[in-house]
């Protein structure tokens, strides 16, 4: 099986020798690689940007998206006294790790409206 992976590996690579035949593809190769280096510089700047942003929001917002599991109930006192849940939603900023995600899910606008009501109806 590792065979196997190895061969599919070189296999990945077979693209390359065309770029090496070809002056136009060559020229964007070299452009596309002597990008990455400044690209770098910008991936820093913006995960610097985020995890400012989610330090605000586990700040603002740690421990506050929890919601009864029965939509009946709004206070954690009377969820478990009925016998429900107290349960944290899927998108929270509790921790940076989850706030990250958070994030990424309302910039991708991807179910943004989730985390939106969720951060209204928190205290």
């Amino acid at each position: 099986a590792r065979w196997l992976r190895v061969t599919l590996s070189i296999r990945a690579i077979r693209p390359l020798r065309f770029v090496k035949r070809s002056k136009g593809l060559r020229t964007v190769f070299n452009a596309f690689v002597r990008s990455i280096v400044p690209l770098r510089h910008i991936l820093v700047l913006g995960l610097m940007i985020w995890t400012c942003w989610g330090l605000m929001g586990v700040q603002l917002f740690m421990g506050t998206f929890y919601s009864c599991s029965d939509p009946q109930f709004t206070t954690r006192a009377n969820c478990t006294a009925a016998n429900q849940t107290w349960v944290n939603a899927d998108l929270h900023f509790d921790h940076l790790p989850a706030a990250f995600l958070s994030l990424f899910t309302i910039a991708s606008l991807d179910g943004w409206t989730v985390v939106m009501l969720d951060g209204m109806d928190s205290v």
